[in-house]
């Protein structure tokens, strides 16, 4: 992980955070350099920052940084949030060891206060930010509305100036989540995401693409507007020649899914997006002379070209499972096609270094590679567990006491299986083994 790199967390240590010090009357907030601070603190402050860094992945520069007509801008909102989730680590750090809860005074000691006033005039000396902004930003993310999200609002307002922290939210936010909910809340339009994933996703395709040793003469994936001289034309956001092979892909950056109806609304894009793909893709086949010209590609009449129409999603939910026949994956799958020709299944530590006991083999030659795309979009071997993997849990929630309601949840995990039943399930891929696979898995720590 770059964000637990000694020299990546040494390079973070002139920033500032807030330090909560004394105890109740006397309780406040001192501002202090990471260069002080306890190594988990340090190193929860590179995390977070590599996380804002990688934002850059889903989102386009203009979205994070311009200023927009609240007053402030996402990163800004975001270096404000940082400094709480390192406050809120601190708060937590001190909570009793033992976590049993029989009454309210107890739970008071699970309570992490702070005075507004206080942590306004923090936020503005570690941030060198003006009180104004400081202000806006700080009454945006506290959670005042109950249409808004506690996950993205983990601050709550108890009293004039007494703010509350939920720390669980703060300990593990999902910043892409929490970036979308803050765009949506200040009514930002989210058309240039899309863009954005298409030509993000575009330079991790090719940079494996066009370094494949397989491909004689590989040509770069590209998107583009296709105009015929009959004049009909479509939008295509993924054209990837292999040759024989044509994928013809619809790109979509849907938001993060947390809940069913999300996940419906997910799935019902993806549905859109195969019929999409299926009709470009058609388009493409029923024109591909006039469109290899346009493109200066050489046009075989002899060969029979093979379109796969495919569904790129940003979201990652339900990537590796096809909808109304069309593989659905995100970029980093199809783009792991390219960068290797096996896939690790089972691999272990053996001085020092990765081994691979049981893998996939992708293909051989660039006939494979053509032959075996379509089933690898498929069945990508990245969700290769199946649902067989995985078990219903129910778990129970101590009671209080007597009269307290039983409450009991039920969750998907994956199921305690030997390893080893992994080599004996059938898979679409051919499936490689080493020699001496099942003595080393009986005497080595396994890396799945």
């Amino acid at each position: 992980m770059l964000h637990g790199d000694p020299a990546m967390v040494k390079l973070n240590d002139n920033d500032k955070y807030i330090v909560p010090v004394g105890a109740g009357k006397k309780k406040s907030l001192k501002i202090s350099t990471l260069t002080h601070a306890s190594d988990e603190i340090r190193f929860f402050n590179s995390k977070i920052k590599s996380e804002i860094s990688f934002l850059a992945d889903d989102f386009p520069d203009s979205l994070i940084e311009n200023q927009l007509p609240a007053g402030f801008s996402i990163k800004e909102a975001l270096d404000v949030l940082r400094l709480l989730i390192l406050l809120s680590k601190q708060f937590q750090s001190k909570y009793p060891a033992n976590s049993s809860v029989y009454n309210h005074k107890k739970l008071a000691e699970f309570s992490s206060k702070a005075s507004k006033q206080d942590l306004l005039l923090a936020i503005i000396k570690a941030l060198g930010i003006k009180y104004d902004k400081a202000k806006l930003i700080l009454d945006f993310i506290i959670f005042n509305d109950q249409a808004r999200d506690l996950w993205s609002h983990p601050i709550l307002e108890i009293s004039h100036d007494k703010l509350i922290f939920l720390t669980s939210a703060l300990s593990a936010p999902a910043l892409v989540r929490v970036v979308e909910r803050w765009l949506a809340e200040l009514e930002v339009e989210l058309t240039m995401k899309g863009m954005h994933y298409e030509k993000v996703s575009l330079i991790e395709i090719n940079q494996n693409l066009l370094s494949n040793k397989f491909l004689p003469n590989p040509i770069s994936a590209f998107s583009k507007r296709l105009k015929l001289k009959s004049g009909a034309e479509e939008e295509i956001d993924l054209i990837l020649n292999l040759g024989s092979v044509i994928l013809i892909g619809e790109a979509k950056s849907i938001v993060t899914t947390d809940s069913s109806i999300s996940y419906y609304r997910t799935y019902s894009t993806l549905k859109g997006a195969a019929d999409q793909a299926k009709r470009k893709s058609l388009f493409f086949s029923n024109n591909i002379e006039e469109i290899f010209d346009a493109f200066g590609w050489a046009y075989d009449p002899s060969i029979e070209y093979q379109l796969i129409p495919v569904v790129l999603n940003s979201n990652k939910i339900h990537s590796g499972f096809p909808v109304n026949c069309v593989p659905v994956v995100d970029e980093k799958i199809l783009s792991r096609y390219f960068s290797s020709n096996t896939f690790p299944l089972i691999s272990v530590m053996r001085e020092d270094k990765i081994h691979h006991l049981a893998w996939f083999k992708l293909y051989e030659n660039y006939e494979e590679l053509i032959n075996n795309i379509s089933s690898y979009l498929l069945h990508p071997p990245q969700l290769s567990e199946g649902r067989e993997s995985l078990i219903y849990k129910t778990m129970k929630i101590p009671q209080l006491n007597e009269l307290s309601p039983q409450i009991q949840y039920t969750r998907l995990v994956p199921g305690d299986f030997p390893i080893e039943r992994k080599l004996y399930k059938r898979y679409e891929l051919p499936l490689h083994v080493s020699d001496d696979v099942m003595s080393r898995l009986m005497e080595m720590a396994v890396v799945i």
